[in-house]
């Protein structure tokens, strides 16, 4: 009995062994795996950041007046440098920084091998005059250029300040008042076509502006300033209200009352009412009325 027990123990020791054994090669197993499967990651990280993705070509899109060369030399970027690398924020803000007249920058990375530079160019508001100097800003109030002289074709900003401003610096709106210089420009000038003379934004409250050099609007403040530039907009298209050689001021304070007074004379003519209302205050009043007139029916 004695010597069978001895067995006993024997075989359940070397099943033990057997097992320990297993155990430790298949942990022993586990990490060659992983460390197999980390020298792999690091050498591709190593190969993608040194070997591949190196930039071969840099497509430029988008108008500016600047030439592609231009545009290359303001990122900083040069073929055979590495795309995985290249930081698109600050690539940006190069551009945007060194090419005033462009307004936006966007990094486009096309793998394995191609750069995409998309650029936005600034869209001129008008000049701002201070001290005998002419200081050119975007509608987004970037400074694009300084000159010496008055440029021609652009609106004059008054009420808006430029003073120690550098170029492609954006001016602080603390006020409100190049919103208000933006909406203006943006209710009345066309792709390629100024059609304002001057804006003044000097008094929130007073606000006023000139329509091709001949018709000068006053706006009163900002108040309700989406519905009134609409409203001005649509009376200075009807030809039948205000010819194409008309001088004169219009009075546009109130968005629902609106005049007009010709240069020269003392008659102010006011438009109608109903002309000036919001269309959803048209459609509610025509609603209104329908319903009065079933009513009686």
């Amino acid at each position: 009995m004695r010597k069978t027990t001895g067995n006993v123990k024997t075989q359940a020791q070397n099943t033990g062994v057997r097992t320990r054994r297993k155990r430790r090669k298949s942990q022993a197993g586990r990490i060659v795996l992983a460390a197999t499967v980390i020298i792999v990651a690091i050498t591709a990280a190593i190969l993608s950041l040194t070997v591949f993705f190196n930039i071969k070509a840099i497509d430029i899109y988008g108008e500016s007046k600047y030439s592609s060369k231009q545009i290359i030399k303001a990122a900083g970027v040069e073929l055979d440098s590495n795309l995985i690398r290249l930081k698109s924020k600050e690539v940006e803000k190069k551009i945007e920084d060194k090419l005033p007249y462009i307004q936006n920058a966007k990094i486009v990375k096309k793998l394995p091998t191609s750069l995409e530079i998309r650029v936005q160019s600034a869209v001129v508001a008008g000049y701002i005059e201070e001290n005998g100097n002419f200081s050119l800003v975007s509608v987004e109030g970037k400074l694009l250029e300084n000159l010496k002289t008055r440029p021609e074709g652009y609106a004059e900003i008054i009420g808006v300040s430029a003073e120690n401003v550098k170029l492609s610096q954006t001016i602080k709106d603390e006020n409100g008042s190049l919103k208000s210089v933006e909406k203006i420009y943006s209710a009345f000038n066309s792709q390629g076509q100024n059609n304002i003379t001057k804006i003044n934004v000097s008094d929130s409250l007073n606000m006023s502006f000139v329509y091709r050099n001949r018709i000068t609007v006053e706006l009163g403040s900002t108040a309700e300033l989406d519905e009134k530039l609409n409203f001005v907009s649509k009376i200075l298209k009807d030809t039948t209200k205000i010819g194409e050689d008309d001088v004169g001021t219009m009075y546009a304070s109130n968005a629902r009352r609106i005049s007009y007074r010709r240069s020269g004379s003392y008659e102010e003519i006011l438009l109608s009412e109903k002309e000036n209302m919001s269309s959803s205050e048209i459609s509610q009043n025509e609603s209104q009325n329908s319903s009065t007139s079933s009513k009686k029916d």
